[in-house]
């Protein structure tokens, strides 16, 4: 009996502190086709309220980049993927480029061309109270080293010399962390089976 309540006590607690893990969670990314990196939303909120960066400067995923060929300029495949609120108060403006200039991680951005002097980029708006990023995107990273695990995700690009607040996390997937934790777990309960049948 004391087995089973130390079972459902570690798997309550597991479910929980993975739960919190995830909870800020917003772009997970599956880089097990470096040729094809996946990018997808979560239904996660921002966790701070910002609407003060341009689509030109974008996200930054801050330790994604683990070492690159070079300073890297790239364009999303078939993009979808965007803050799910803008100036226009929807979700049509997308992120289309990816870049790696100056910086540990992967930038996400926008190139707008206007010969007006007074254009200004749309910015994007992230809120506490709502989804922070909505679609997703495939680009190509062949030659790159990727961090597994989770890192930041903030506001800008970093080449001002810094950037704006973090407003959530990124994650591999699959979470390296998962894997030990579900062997851990079913370690747990071959143990209290043969206990309880010896």
């Amino acid at each position: 009996m004391k087995f089973r309540s130390a079972l459902l006590f570690t798997a309550t607690f597991a479910a929980s502190s993975w739960q919190q893990a995830s909870a800020l969670v917003l772009i997970e990314i599956d880089f097990s086709n470096l040729n094809a990196v996946a990018f997808s939303t979560t239904d996660g909120f921002a966790s701070v309220s910002d609407d003060s960066v341009g689509f030109d400067q974008g996200i930054t995923l801050l330790g994604l980049v683990a070492s690159a060929p070079g300073e890297f300029l790239g364009q999303f495949q078939g993009s979808n993927i965007s803050p799910s609120l803008n100036d226009a108060g929807n979700s049509s403006e997308t992120y289309t480029l990816v870049s790696t200039a100056g910086i540990d991680g992967l930038n996400l951005y926008s190139f707008f061309l206007s010969l007006d002097p007074e254009f200004t980029a749309p910015n994007q708006i992230f809120s506490t109270d709502s989804t922070a990023f909505v679609g997703s995107s495939i680009v190509d990273l062949a030659g790159f080293s990727l961090n597994p695990g989770t890192g930041d995700i903030v506001l800008g690009n970093g080449f001002g010399g810094e950037f704006g607040p973090v407003i959530g996390q990124w994650q591999a997937i699959p979470e390296p962390g998962h894997f030990g934790l579900l062997f851990g777990l079913g370690s747990l309960a071959w143990v209290i089976r043969r206990r309880t049948r010896g």
